[in-house]
């Protein structure tokens, strides 16, 4: 085949392709026209969004993802928790710990076995009407924290506090 040919079939080729192209957007120009959605309408249909603030919150679990859904929660000491959290997923990295089962907090259902949660937000909720519970008198976290043996290991505040500073916030309840 000769270029000239070649040329006239790539030339036929673009032409379908625009073809085909331009009636697509013509069917689907005919679609949203027949949808005639006003403005309250769509907001109808997608208010939820703006209602239910977990829905602003990601799903994948990464440290602004945990930090914004605790404070979204209303947990107490929200850095604190966070730093928790890090400590007991080594970062969310962990392969060997109740990361595998959501469980970003380290609870026990029974010596040597995590809860489980369908998804991270879950364990997340969990904590909040665990802390809800627990911290009933106003002192600080860390003293609380020791004070109910939350960590078998008595650095744990310490890490906590570590984290903290590594990651420049201050040690607060807000």
């Amino acid at each position: 085949m000769s270029q000239r040919n070649w040329i006239k079939l790539l030339l036929l080729v673009i032409l379908v392709t625009n073809i085909l192209f331009l009636s697509r957007i013509e069917k689907l120009t005919k679609e949203i026209q027949s949808l005639s959605l006003s403005n309250d309408s769509l907001k109808k249909h997608i208010g939820h969004l703006y209602r239910d603030p977990v829905m602003l919150v990601d799903s994948i679990l990464i440290p602004a993802n945990a930090m914004k859904y605790i404070r979204l929660k209303g947990i107490k000491w929200p850095k604190a928790v966070w730093a928790q959290a890090m400590v007991e997923t080594g970062y969310f990295t962990c392969d060997n710990c109740c990361l595998q089962y959501n469980n970003i907090f380290g609870f026990m259902a029974g010596p040597g076995e995590c809860m489980k949660f369908d998804k991270w937000q879950d364990c997340v909720d969990y904590y909040a009407k665990w802390q809800r519970k627990t911290y009933t008198k106003k002192e600080d976290y860390f003293a609380f924290l020791n004070r109910i043996k939350y960590a078998s290991f008595k650095e744990y505040t310490t890490h906590i506090a570590q984290i903290l500073m590594d990651n420049k916030m201050v040690y607060d309840d807000k």
